[in-house]
Formats: C-alpha cells, structure tokens, sequence
C-alpha cells in the first residue's frame, strides 16, 4: 500500500511508520493492521467483530486487545476517547475513521497574518536577497555533498517487494550460496518430520533452475557451507553414538554425491563448518552444557586447535574470506547477547576483538549474521533487518509480513536478499493411558492454534493445564479448563520462558528474560525483588508449611566479583536463601530436605545428600533425554530411548513403566494419578526461501 495522511499523519504501510513533524514512530503490526481495516472502511462503521476476524483470524485474544489497539491509535493521532476527533466509537456497534484521509502531503497554506507580514518586509529581503541567496547555495552544495558521501557509503535499500523462491508445507532452511553465488544450497525437511532426521540437501543452480538432491534421511545441525573450489559441501550431522546424541562434521561431494565423515564425535555437538581455505574448516564445538567454542581443523594433517579469544560463548558467527574478519554472536552469563567485529590470526591460532557491541534483540530463534558486503553486515530478527559496521548500528529495515524472518543474506550485487520466512507452529499434547506398562494410549491436542504452544503443566488439585503460548503475538500463560480458555497472564516488554505451580495450584511463579514473577489466583502478577539473575525454575518446594522455590541461579561471588552458577532454595517470603549446589547444573528436583536429584552434563543421573554426590545404582546406566519431575514421592524420567522411568527415592528402586517406539516425545510434565503425560509437540512447520527485492 501507498502511504496515506491522516490528520496531518503519514503512515507508511511497509515500515509500519508513522510520521508527523518530523518525528517518525514505529506502529505495532496488530495496531497498524486495525488502522488498516478502518482505512479500507472508507469512513463507514466497522463493527468490533470484523475487526477481530480480520486481524486476529481464528486466534483467540484478549478481551481487550481490540480496545488497546484503538487506544495507541489514538495516542499516536493525539486524539483520545472524548475528543474522537480521529476515531469515532459507535456504542454496541464499532469504529469509523472520521478524520479526512489525503494520499499525498497536504499543502499548508500561508495565514493572512503571514502574507501581510512577508509584503510588508519585501524591501529588507530584497537587500539582503545576493548574501542571503549565496549562503543558501553553499548550504545546499554541502548537504549533497553530505548526501552523496553518505549515501555511498552507507547503501540504505528498502525492501518493499517479497518474490518466493520455494512454496511449499515443508520446511527450507539454512540456505548458502556459491563462491560466485550461481549455485544455492538449502535443506529440506518435511512438516511432519518433528526431528528433521529425514532431512534432504538440496542444491540448485540459479541460472538453469534446476534442482537436485544431494542427501536425504540426514538430521543437519547448525549451517552449511561451500568449498572454496565449488566441488564439496561441509554439513553437521546429528547421530546417536552410545545411546547419547551428539553432532559429527561430514562433507559431500557434488559431483560424485559420496560422504565422508571429518570428525566423528562422542559427546559433543561439532556444528556449523565454514571453510577457510581448501585445507581448513572453522567450526563450532558444543557440550551439553551448552557451551561453545571455536575450533580449526586441518583437513590435511587432521589436527584441531581451539582458537583464543575473549568471547564468553559464541552462539553463531559468519567468516568473510576477503577480509578475513570474522562477525560473532556471543552470550554473557547474564544471557545478554553481543555483536563482535573480531580478526582471524590464523599464525597465532587467536580472533582479536576489534569492536563489540550489546544487541538488545529479544528473540526466540538463535540469530544468524550474514555478510552484506565486506563491511557491512546484517541481522534478521524481531520482522527487522538490523545493518552493522564496526561503528555499530547504522540502520533497521522494517519488512512489512505477518511471518516471520529467520535470516537474510545478500544473492546478488543488486542488494536482494535470499531470506528464510515462515511460521513455527507447535501445539501442546496429551498423552493418556489405561493402566500401566500399556501400549494402547490416546492422544490429544490441548488448544489448537497456528502459533507456538509449550511448556505444559498440569495445575494441581484440578483437571486444568496451562502452558505458555505467543497466540496473542506475545507470550503469555493460558488455562485450558477443557471447555474454555483464559489468559492468566500480561506481560508486556519481556518474554515468558517456563513457570511453575504451587503444589496446591492457586498459585504460579513465572520466569522473563529479566524477572521472576508471581501470580496468585485472579490478582495481578507481581515482580519478585532480587538482586541476581534467575535462569530457570526448576521446583516449587513445600517444607513446614513454608514455600520455596529451587532455581538455577548466577549469584556474584565475594571474592572473585563473578556471577557463579548455582541451584539455590528460595524463601517465598523472606526472600533469602540457601546454596543447594555449586557449579553448572541442567536440570534438578528436590526429594528431601537434604537430598537434590540432578544429572550431569552427559545426563547421567545421580543423588546429591547433604551435598555428597550418589550413585543411583537402578539409573546410572540410563541417559536422561528431557526433564524429571517429582510426583507423589515418585520421581519420573524420560530417557533417551523415549522410556518413562519411576523410582522411589526410599527404596532406590526404578522401574520402566511405559516405553515408546515413537520418537516425538518431550515430556514437559506428567500426572501419574491419572497416567497423563503432557509433551511439546510440533504440529506444523513452514518456512520458505523468499527473495527480497531491493529498492533504493
């Protein structure tokens, strides 16, 4: 859409812009698309509900977001409820746009007092008119010069066209160019395949657009990526080595389609290989901790050397050849994230950090940097594209659509991009048997959406779930009483990860990318006041009639100044607590006053009593796939042969009590009172190549 002016506003539809005095404001998606329906409305009465069934098509909202988008609409027009100078409520009926919409800049007119003023004083103009008239050319000539210095050094194309490469129910991913960029490469994976294990690599030529399929039955972990020469491509693949997963490099012939394994592995994740050279790769090593490091590996003399740095634990990064430089996304221990500009000395085996800075992109999806050109890059995250130089940020690209971008990378001299643009849509299951050790189970989708659903727990005392879900375009905590749905939360700003229930269900504590929360039944949440960082919850914990909560937390050391990991206990009401465990932890329940269930790094499970690690004789030999969850004095693990396990802490008995060929189980929690199971199950997946046509 072209942009309109309304009230003396400009909207601009594919910036989702809103511009008045030349002070410009980012309109929220939602809002702009209720704006967008009253616009279409052409001044007629639209009624509330043809505005929820056109922005929020079979979603179920808030009973207020209509109401909130109509309130910053109005706030952004300087109009408000009594006013309605711009928006006009009509009782029991809807909304009408009743300010005059103009589609160009309305011409301001001079007001007789001015005109009066300007004839009056012509004469003064007119002497000074030779000085005045040379002054504004200089200033002129300098701000095209500015303009064009500018310009050339900083391209700043817009993206208004989307042309797709692939449309299809499957999913395209992690797509790489060519030296040269006349080949694409890409995986495909279907919507179906909830592990990606049959996952084909695909490699088409952009001239001839012919396709064909290099791999296929492969789970790839992390990017791919081009020899030098065009002839192999370097890939991850995930496999199971000793009942423990782990990621192993491989690269592939082009023209002959044969493997061959580079590095195999054992316990660690070996991930996205970008070649240096023809004898080279740079890669990613990650445990199960989750914690990264750079490796070369000579492909000559099989050796690898961990590269020095000062990166804290580098997510994702991109290497330009050319230049050398290499752009890395890192995360600090306080789980902020960092953009480093670094160089890669590859005598001294050493990245040298030439700028770093924060990157306050709340997102859910891991970002992937891509080289614009040799100086510029781009990141792709939150419906913006976000450009970098080593001064730091110099531009953000709004790309107006309701999916979502994954990553963007320059295909051509252009300024194009090929981008990765789609929705995940994961639904919340319910997993229900007869009796135990049966095979004969239902299942169940808790509350269908095409949004993400997840971290399911059953609310004690009751036959509700919630979980958390992004339906509303935000994540928030919903209830699902099995005949309605409510929102239990609103938070605004911040992004739900996990929560937890008391154990008598008429409360619930919830985690945020920077706070602890806590709800009680239908009161507002409130923020819990602490001085350290929480990373997540493990239990909420009842002991003499006092409530705690076990966390994994980072807590400022003394002596050193450093945040240290540690399993804490919290006082719900004083607030203090107590050290449970010192060190990198994963996963942990409580079974006693002094007794933790935990697992290692490799996920063998153990006992800590009175902080003195135990064998668990009947579960050391297993390997936990997911969580463990304390229930009625029982504790229930899943394993990595999708088991679910019950051992009784008293007797250090366990048992195998249900066992599934099926690979598509991550147990988010369990109810053994009535044998229920509750998982994170991806329903549909959708992500395609896309191209984004570049205007300047």
């Amino acid at each position: 859409m072209k942009p309109v002016w309304i009230d003396g506003h400009k909207i601009d539809w594919q910036r989702s812009e809103l511009t008045v005095a030349a002070q410009t404001t980012s309109i929220e998606p939602k809002v702009l698309a209720v704006l967008q329906v009253l616009v279409e409305a052409n001044g007629d009465v639209v009624s509330q509900q043809f505005i929820l069934d056109s922005v929020w098509e079979n979603v179920v909202v808030a009973p207020n977001a209509l109401q909130r988008c109509i309130a910053l609409l109005r706030k952004l027009f300087s109009d408000d409820a009594k006013m309605q100078k711009v928006i006009k409520t009509h009782p029991k009926k809807g909304y009408s746009l009743v300010a005059k919409i103009n589609l160009s800049a309305p011409v301001l007119q001079n007001s007789p007092k001015i005109a009066h003023r300007e004839e009056s004083t012509h004469l003064k103009k007119t002497s000074f008119a030779f000085n005045k008239y040379t002054v504004l050319v200089i200033i002129v000539l300098l701000i095209s010069i500015f303009y064009i210095f500018t310009t050339l050094n900083h391209p700043k194309p817009d993206y208004n066209t989307i042309e797709p490469l692939t449309s299809s129910d499957s999913i395209e991913s992690m797509p790489t160019l060519s030296h040269g960029k006349h080949m694409l490469a890409y995986i495909n994976t279907q919507a179906n395949d909830e592990f990606k294990d049959n996952s084909q690599l695909i490699i088409k030529n952009l001239a001839t657009k012919k396709e064909s399929i290099l791999l296929s039955n492969t789970r790839f972990q992390g990017g791919i990526s081009f020899s030098p020469d065009n002839q192999y491509i370097s890939y991850s693949q995930v496999i199971f080595s000793n009942n423990t997963k782990c990621a192993q490099l491989m690269r592939i012939s082009i023209a002959t389609k044969e493997t061959k394994k580079l590095i195999s592995c054992t316990n660690k994740f070996y991930h996205s290989p970008y070649w240096l050279d023809k004898n080279n790769l740079l890669f990613l090593s990650t445990n199960k901790l989750g914690n990264s490091q750079f490796i070369i590996f000579d492909l000559i003399s099989k050796i690898q050397t961990e590269l020095i740095h000062d990166l804290e634990n580098p997510l994702s990064f991109i290497y330009n050849v050319q230049s050398q430089k290499l752009a890395v996304i890192s995360q600090a221990n306080d789980d902020k994230l960092d953009l480093s500009f670094t160089k890669l000395n590859k005598e001294h085996s050493k990245l040298i950090i030439k700028s770093r800075y924060p990157l306050d992109l709340n997102t859910q999806n891991t970002l992937q940097p891509k080289w614009f050109n040799d100086n510029k890059l781009i990141i792709t995250a939150n419906k913006k594209i976000y450009w970098f130089d080593q001064t730091g940020l110099i531009k953000t690209t709004p790309i107006l659509s309701t999916d979502t971008v994954f990553s963007a990378q320059p295909i051509n001299s252009n300024g194009n991009l090929l981008a990765v643009m789609g929705n995940q849509d994961m639904d919340v299951r319910l997993r229900t048997w007869d009796q135990l050790n049966s095979n004969d189970f239902t299942d169940s989708v808790i509350e269908r959406s095409t949004k993400k659903e997840f971290s399911a727990k059953f609310q004690p005392k009751t036959n509700n779930i919630g979980f958390v879900s992004n339906r509303t375009g935000h994540s928030q905590i919903w209830l699902s009483n099995q005949e309605n749905l409510n929102q239990l939360t609103h938070i605004t700003k911040q992004q739900i990860k996990t929560f937890s229930w008391s154990p008598n269900g008429n409360q619930l504590t919830f985690l945020t990318d920077k706070t602890l929360w806590l709800k009680t039944d239908n009161k507002p949440e409130m923020p819990i006041p602490l001085n350290f960082k929480v990373k997540d919850i493990y239990q909420w914990w009842q002991e003499e009639n006092t409530d705690y909560l076990l966390l994994s937390a980072l807590i400022i050391d003394e002596n050193s100044n450093k945040e240290i990991p540690k399993i804490i206990l919290l006082n719900l009401t004083t607030l203090d607590f107590t050290t449970e465990f010192k060190g990198e932890n994963y996963w942990a329940q409580k079974v006693s006053s002094n007794t933790l269930i935990m697992n290692d790094s490799k996920g063998h499970i153990f006992k800590l009593v009175n902080n003195q690690k135990q064998t668990i004789t009947d579960l050391d030999h297993i390997t936990v796939q997911w969580r463990y969850y304390w229930r009625n004095n029982m504790l229930y693990v899943q394993d990595k042969q999708q088991n679910i396990w019950q051992y009784e802490s008293l007797t250090n008995k366990a048992k195998v009590i249900q066992k599934f060929d099926l690979k598509s189980l991550f147990m988010t929690d369990f109810n053994p009172d009535k044998m229920q199971m509750l998982s994170d199950n991806y329903a549909l997946q959708q992500k395609d190549l896309v191209l984004f046509k570049a205007s300047n």
